[in-house]
């Protein structure tokens, strides 16, 4: 696995790596891992009530049986989202990237999503641990716009889209744009149009969602 993470940092090594044989196994093996430490590291969030904050003082003031029921319910939403998000995110990206660039093969684009995946993961685990220590909400780590949105916007919207855009997303996309322009040699101009359009919608969805969520939350 370290192998792999430094191969992302030279993209020829990395095609290498994609083609070799039981190369189908090994990143079975590697993706089934992420997606398992994704659900552990979104159960432990739920458990310490990360994101809770907009129904937590309201739920205090119902009976403990009740709001004990809640926290497991909203720990098993965080758990089941740790699972769903990475899968939806490689899924996504493998399928706008495999209908755009048709010389390539779906399970090597899906492959190719292991890289860009774990970047997310760990701005996910940052996050985490930012959240605990300055005891702020998930859309307010110094990691990404979300502070500078609240500062200029009260709407919701503008402020989950902003906390959307961090220093992860960007090196995810760059590990994309990588792969796609220097190991297969696509033009740069179509690599980056398709890459900023994927990255665009998947934001405005998750911005749309959190703030679907997020409102629900309030009017508990």
């Amino acid at each position: 696995m370290l192998e792999t993470i430094r191969s992302a940092f030279n993209p020829y090594q990395y095609k290498r790596e994609i083609r070799q044989p039981m190369t189908v196994r090994k990143y079975s093996l590697y993706f089934t891992g992420l997606i398992l430490y994704s659900f552990l590291l979104a159960g432990f969030s739920g458990f310490l009530g990360v994101g809770s904050e907009s129904f937590s003082v309201l739920m205090e003031q119902t009976a403990e049986g009740r709001w004990e029921t809640a926290k497991g319910i909203f720990m098993l939403g965080k758990a089941t989202a740790g699972i769903l998000s990475p899968l939806c995110f490689t899924l996504f990206f493998t399928v706008l990237v495999w209908l755009v660039f048709e010389e390539l093969d779906f399970g090597t684009v899906w492959r190719m999503q292991l890289m860009p995946l774990m970047i997310i993961l760990l701005g996910n685990t940052v996050d985490l641990v930012v959240s605990i220590l300055l005891r702020v909400p998930e859309y307010s780590s110094p990691l990404g716009f979300g502070i500078i949105a609240q500062s200029l916007t009260s709407q919701t919207f503008w402020i989950m889209l902003g906390a959307e855009v961090t220093i992860f997303m960007i090196l995810s996309g760059w590990s994309q744009f990588s792969l796609l322009r220097k190991t297969y040699g696509f033009e740069r101009r179509r690599v980056l149009l398709i890459v900023f359009l994927s990255w665009v919608i998947y934001i405005l969805f998750n911005s749309a969602t959190s703030t679907l969520i997020h409102t629900m939350k309030v009017n508990l």
